[in-house]
């Protein structure tokens, strides 16, 4: 679509785009009624200017003697013409900050702090005629954007014009957003012909990539205890500090499972950052994480949603959501990355929800294929973690049979591993190795599903063989989930990644593995001594338990924590050719 909007030609234009456009729409914060967010919006690249009605090309039309070289031209320049914003950028207003329990958007009041100012030239009356009048037109998704003028509402799809009269002052307008990605378009039109046009904009909804640094990390804590995460919790604790929250396990129904319950993002404009929360559909029971977000998170610069109706199935847990780190994909950049969520035949992320995130256009999703997996998360198998002597920066960690078996092989046979008899009826490397019926199983799995992914992995992110580390890993034909698969042994990938500010070192919080005996320490195990020679020296592994709660609740660490991450980058800067037709 052409950029200048400011020629009465472009703007006639403009509107009829508008008009088969997708729209933005606002979340919902009461399921199941949730409504569906699937706005597509072109930004328009050029700077607004002054055009006359009756010249497309944004100049004045020339009268007899006017042209150059006439008699009658004046020698004389006229004074330049008053200057209005090209654009305004904003975050919808989708936090809470007076506290009140609902999004401000709901309140309708001035003065708020993310309503972002319009600044106007203070010549413009100078430069116009004393009678003269402006005109101003509201255009564009009128039920997610507001005008305000000081403390009153000027402009919303209940009023889409109003007049002002020469000296009216129009030093306190500002725009309000109610929904990411919403767009819209103010016309200023001088009753002597000259006409402007200012874009606006709300921020696409950001989420994080292990590149980014570490603000905090949070979790349940299940208590002490056999089957309490006391070691689990103390593991962060004495890393993190009071970078480590917690809630305690009664006050959410004990439930543990905080990544799948919550995924944090961000809204961003020139001098604004709003820290955001998706909050699952997964459960609506109170009894549950469900209240968590509302209770511990939302408040102000802190802004809060859901998307997404129906039954919820495990694929809209967000276990089954990450970020890549920013790519370059057949000589498209993606600065923020790419976001992946599994997908199969069985069960799939409500639609609403996969047309949010497909609307936010700055992070392009595509779909995994984890119809093999009991959960069905992509967390399960892979995660990605920064390298600074890798090519890209990272590289992809992922579960590998082949090395599995390799890694067994090597291992004494007949070492007892007293964590598996109990939990997966295996006493040694040794009746894991004889199991032909297991290696078979995990042979059709490497075949069918993972090597596939690892393809597609590299065909969506522009990655080659070289930009993956391939861990061992072996999974069980779980009777108790319908004959889908679980991890044997503990997913390593399914780790929590606590990135430092640089971006580059990092905390890896890992699953321990267990693959020895009863009270020796974990670096006697000779999983976690081939693990850590694949590390880079930037990754310090801190070796964790989630046997209990996790392991055997058919999850692991990444499952469990969450972490807040800083974010990088400006989208209106970085990603404009994203945002193009």
């Amino acid at each position: 679509m052409p950029a200048m909007l400011a020629t009465c030609r472009n703007r006639t234009r403009r509107r009829a785009a508008r008009e088969v456009s997708m729209k933005p729409s606002l979340p919902s914060h009461t399921r199941p009624h949730a409504i569906p967010a699937a706005a597509l919006w072109a930004l328009l690249l050029a700077p607004a200017v002054a055009c006359d009605p009756e010249d497309s090309d944004g100049k004045k039309n020339q009268t007899e003697g006017e042209g150059s070289g006439s008699d009658t031209a004046s020698d004389t320049a006229t004074d330049p013409l008053p200057t209005f914003p090209e654009e305004v950028l904003g975050v919808p207003n989708l936090d809470d900050d007076d506290e009140d329990g609902e999004p401000d958007w709901d309140n309708a009041t001035g003065s708020d702090a993310e309503q972002v100012p319009i600044v106007i030239d203070a010549a413009l009356w100078d430069s116009l005629d004393a009678e003269a009048s402006i005109a101003v037109t509201f255009e564009g998704d009128l039920d997610l954007i507001r005008v305000w003028n000081g403390d009153s509402l000027m402009l919303d799809q209940g009023t889409t014009t109003v007049t002002f009269a020469n000296g009216d002052d129009l030093s306190a307008l500002s725009v309000e957003f109610a929904a990411p990605m919403a767009s819209g378009q103010l016309v200023f039109e001088a009753s002597s012909g000259e006409s402007w046009v200012t874009l606006l904009q709300a921020a696409p909804l950001i989420l994080n990539h292990h590149l980014q640094p570490a603000e905090w990390v949070n979790a349940v804590d299940m208590g002490g205890g056999s089957y309490g995460n006391a070691r689990f919790v103390d593991t962060f604790t004495d890393e993190l500090g009071s970078n480590f929250r917690t809630v305690g396990g009664g006050e959410v129904g004990w439930d543990p499972w905080m990544q799948d319950e919550i995924e944090f993002g961000t809204f961003t404009a020139p001098g604004y950052r709003m820290d955001f929360v998706l909050d699952s559909i997964r459960s609506s029971s109170r009894g549950s994480l469900d209240p968590y977000p509302e209770r511990y998170l939302f408040g102000p610069d802190f802004g809060m949603a859901t998307w997404g109706s129906g039954r919820p199935s495990s694929q809209d847990s967000f276990g089954n959501l990450e970020v890549s780190p920013p790519v370059t994909v057949d000589g498209v950049e993606y600065p923020f990355g790419r976001i992946y969520y599994g997908d199969s035949t069985r069960f799939a992320m409500a639609d609403d929800f996969q047309d949010m995130l497909r609307a936010q256009q700055v992070q392009a999703p595509f779909t995994l294929e984890i119809e093999w997996l009991c959960v069905g998360h992509v967390d399960e198998f892979l995660t990605m973690l920064p390298d600074p002597d890798a090519p890209k920066g990272f590289r992809v960690w992922v579960g590998d049979i082949d090395e599995g078996r390799s890694f067994l092989e090597s291992m004494d046979a007949t070492a007892e591993l007293p964590k598996y008899d109990s939990g997966h009826h295996y006493s040694t490397a040794g009746e894991m190795l004889s199991d032909g019926a297991l290696w078979s199983y995990n042979r059709d799995l490497m075949d069918e599903y993972i090597e596939p992914a690892i393809t597609k992995l590299k065909r969506e992110l522009g990655l080659d063989e070289s930009d993956f580390v391939r861990l061992p890993a072996l999974f069980e034909n779980s009777r108790l989930c319908g004959g889908f698969a679980l991890a044997l042994i503990p997913a390593t990938a399914n780790m929590q990644v606590n990135t430092h500010d640089d971006g580059v070192n990092a905390d890896l919080f890992i699953p321990d593995p267990y693959l020895r005996g009863n009270g020796e320490p974990a670096s006697s195990d000779p999983f976690v001594q081939d693990f850590e020679a694949l590390l880079p020296a930037n990754l310090n592994p801190i070796w964790t338990d989630d046997w209990n709660v996790y392991h055997m609740g058919w999850g692991e660490v990444h499952c469990g924590s969450n972490t807040l991450r800083t974010p990088v980058g400006e989208w209106w800067n970085n990603a404009r050719h994203l945002l193009e037709d």
